[in-house]
């Protein structure tokens, strides 16, 4: 049974409702070889269903085996699962619902439409908030992640993908869920979050992902750029990428020097929006190139190799009788600031053990979520002018 929809699933729902034409430009690429951060994400969800499935009787079993095809070790278990169940112990209460886990659900209306999820039941909250007081009750969706970077909770298209799937799905289970669908990510290192739908939300985006796979079907379906770009495995044959190289001229541009201001800015511009297809080509081009074609004037060559040891028991005992002591062999290493936080559970630690400060900055777009920083020069020449005004 294949593990991704051919027309639109969980992972790529959002891409497809912002640009309808990158669905069967998408369908044309050869599917890339998996990360190992993402093999060991896989990992550890198996982790979980194992435990959440009462196949694992401890999460600790799990240590020391092999999960597709990553081994599990006692820091993966320590840092993200059992984070993720005490997370998970707070979000439930006392709720004991039926429990769909690790389900394959298909979405309405839309013929070839399927996913997966990683968690799904009902949960009674206590409306804390206005209006109408008492109990409330919920769907709920949950999402496992173990990635570095925070999810975004809020207008999440695969947790609503989820939700409205996983309801079609079981629609006796879920008529006792009036309130509407709670979405919830559990992230160890982010936290929980949780976000809830009505169920005219849900409906609004059932008929905009069905709109935007009509679109897609159109002989000239439509295209459009942004942050969905990023993992898209088009880009190398997109419309709009490879005009906006055609696009580019810098022959009146030979000399940084006299080009203006308002001219750096919009090549600024142009070449953010090439980063991506550029980094996504150079990928495309690997890919091939290690399943055997050849492109004319690029080779494959090794990457630097880094010597390590092959099993660091046997050669912790070689060192021990080579005559080293045992402190002389091994390190220790103190848990990171951001370990410790998570293994106390706390919000903050004291300003005298630990400081968060920048290596320096970066240039981004001024539409950029962080917040910006001001050169010495220019805060110099601000205060200049406060002072003299």
């Amino acid at each position: 049974m294949s593990k991704h929809s051919t027309v639109v699933g969980t992972s790529n729902a959002e891409r497809i409702i912002k640009c309808p034409g990158s669905r069967k430009l998408a369908a044309k690429m050869p599917r890339g070889e998996s990360t190992s951060f993402a093999q060991e994400g896989t990992a550890l969800h198996k982790v979980m269903e194992l435990y959440m499935t009462a196949k694992l009787e401890n999460v600790e079993d799990a240590i020391g085996s092999t999960l597709e095809g990553v081994v599990i070790t006692a820091d993966m278990i320590a840092e993200k699962i059992v984070p993720a169940l005490d997370m998970f112990d707070e979000l439930m209460g006392e709720n004991d619902e039926r429990l769909y886990i690790e389900e394959r659900v298909e979405f309405p209306d839309i013929p070839g439409a399927f996913g997966f999820i990683d968690l799904g039941t009902r949960i009674t909250t206590n409306n804390k908030g206005g209006g109408g007081g008492g109990k409330k009750n919920y769907g709920l969706l949950l999402d496992w992640k173990c990635g570095y970077n925070p999810v975004e909770i809020k207008d999440n298209s695969q947790l609503k993908y989820g939700a409205i799937s996983l309801a079609r799905k079981h629609p006796d289970f879920f008529k006792g869920s009036p309130a509407g669908f709670m979405t919830a990510v559990i992230q160890p290192g982010h936290g929980l979050k949780t976000y809830t739908y009505t169920w005219g939300e849900l409906q609004a985006f059932q008929i905009e992902l069905i709109t935007a796979v009509a679109d897609g079907d159109k002989e000239d379906p439509p295209f459009a750029e942004g942050e969905h770009c990023k993992y898209c495995p088009a880009q190398p044959i997109c419309p709009l990428k490879r005009g906006l190289i055609e696009s580019i001229d810098v022959t009146e541009k030979d000399y940084l020097e006299v080009i203006t201001l308002e001219d750096i800015a919009d090549m600024l511009n142009e070449t953010t929006r090439l980063e991506g297809y550029i980094n996504a080509l150079r990928a495309f081009a690997h890919g091939r190139m290690e399943a055997g074609v050849k492109i004319p004037g690029w080779k494959l060559v090794a990457k630097e190799a880094r010597l390590k040891w092959i099993d660091d028991v046997k050669a912790d005992k070689w060192l021990g009788r080579k005559g080293l002591k045992a402190a002389d062999r091994r390190t220790l290493k103190i848990l990171t600031p951001t370990q410790a936080k998570e293994v106390l559970k706390l919000d903050a630690l004291p300003a005298s053990l630990a400081d968060a400060k920048s290596s320096g900055t970066n240039l981004v777009p001024v539409d950029h979520k962080g917040t910006e920083v001001l050169s010495g020069a220019t805060a110099l020449k601000q205060l200049s002018e406060r002072m003299a005004g």
